[in-house]
């Protein structure tokens, strides 16, 4: 995966904190496993494993966007002045947190995420 993030120090208080619910290691590792799945499904007669192999025409037929998704994506290619190799970056993430989260198709909150794990990306455009 394409991720890029800039971690701040968890403040104390927050790990004795009851209020939020976590996910149990064992519901990661079967969504993660789903994921892999879904792609070995997805890829089985191209020349790659993982969305974070796609080529342009790849990104083109497999990472199909909602229309709300769409609109918000050149939204933020233009905000964001990112060059094509950037989009595609985002693309592939917002395609592996699709699938995460089981959906056919990438809808704006996986476009967001991929965005926010992109940091780099917003720092020398913004």
């Amino acid at each position: 995966m394409d991720i890029q993030l800039e971690m701040l120090r968890v403040p104390v208080d927050s790990f004795w904190n009851t209020s939020h619910q976590e996910e149990s290691s064992e519901t990661i590792r079967n969504r993660v496993l789903g994921a892999r799945e879904r792609q070995n499904y997805r890829f089985s007669k191209e020349n790659i494993e993982w969305n974070g192999d796609m080529d342009a025409t790849q990104v083109k037929k497999y990472a199909i966007l909602t229309k709300e998704a769409n609109s918000f994506l050149k939204e933020v290619y233009k905000k964001l002045s990112l060059s094509g190799r950037g989009l595609h970056r985002i693309i592939k993430l917002a395609r592996t947190i699709a699938d995460l989260a089981q959906k056919e198709k990438i809808e704006t909150e996986h476009v967001a995420e991929a965005v926010q794990y992109r940091e780099l990306d917003r720092k020398l455009r913004v």
